[in-house]
């Protein structure tokens, strides 16, 4: 009679742990669905919530006529809510949604497309204590990537190079049209591109990006071919109609990676509302 009860106790016990096994393995399918399905519906939220970063900072534009730094300070000071092309982070948060935005007046960067090797290394050189391509090499390599012909220069590498490694594209040959085409060059990587030097201190873990980074720091649509250096307290930052600028917008939505755009906007005064996006794009 004992052996009977042994058998039905250690029966029931099975049976026990096979309906907490198959209620784990369940709530591992759903929970495993369930952010298959969430995650999208996350990512298009962050997108809208970048978008909206955008929306907010043309929003805030406020064309003054004058060029003094009293006008443009007594802007700020009055009205809380007027952001200008500084350089400033801004925050803002929808539905959940943390967002980051960043304006800068994309004629104080440098055209990538008409910028010396001499220069480009320069810059490198003087902002990245560590780096893992020697600066020369980086600036000649986007000479070369950029300039019409197939002659490399000494540290450059043109169409047999780019053979040479079996990559699947080859060197533009003409001026870029995007500033991300630059990840396309051998030796230019994310850091580089986005993150920035040490130095650069973001405070957001590389949500925007450093403001000596090859992003921040280039263009393809500025007349530039120099650094300038940094910008004191009278340097005007005011908008300007017929100006261009580059806002970027970092969204965080609940622990979906970040999604970043940037906009090239064109702003002018004679035109309702006064400004044209030229350019939208996903960078992360």
């Amino acid at each position: 009679m004992m052996g009977q009860r042994g058998v039905i106790l250690i029966a029931c016990l099975w049976i026990c742990g096979l309906v907490v096994w198959l209620s784990m393995a369940t709530s591992a399918i759903y929970r495993y669905r369930f952010a298959q399905e969430v995650l999208p519906v996350l990512r298009i939220r962050g997108y809208y919530a970048a978008v909206g970063g955008i929306m907010e900072a043309l929003g805030r534009v406020k064309l003054v006529e004058t060029n003094t730094v009293e006008t443009l300070k007594g802007a700020s000071e009055s009205e809380g809510d007027v952001w200008l092309p500084d350089g400033k982070e801004h925050q803002v948060s929808y539905n959940r949604c943390n967002v980051w935005v960043r304006i800068d007046s994309e004629d104080k960067k440098v055209n990538v497309n008409a910028v010396p090797p001499e220069v480009l290394r320069t810059f490198l050189e003087s902002n990245y204590e560590e780096i893992e391509i020697a600066p020369e090499v980086i600036a000649e390599r986007v000479a070369d990537f950029i300039d019409p012909d197939d002659e490399a220069r000494n540290m450059g590498a043109e169409k047999r190079d780019y053979e040479n490694r079996n990559m699947k594209y080859l060197p533009f040959n003409r001026p870029l049209g995007a500033i991300e085409s630059l990840l396309l060059i051998p030796g230019i990587n994310w850091n580089l591109f986005w993150k920035g030097p040490q130095k650069d201190e973001n405070k957001f873990d590389g949500i925007l990006p450093g403001k000596y980074s090859l992003f921040s720091v280039l263009s393809v649509y500025s007349k530039r071919q120099t650094f300038v250096e940094e910008q004191d307290e009278s340097e005007n930052k005011a908008w300007k109609s017929g100006a261009l600028y580059r806002i970027v917008s970092g969204a965080v939505c609940g622990d979906y990676r970040p999604v970043v755009l940037y906009a090239i906007v064109r702003l002018d005064k004679t035109k309702t509302p006064p400004f044209e996006i030229i350019k939208l794009k996903e960078v992360i």
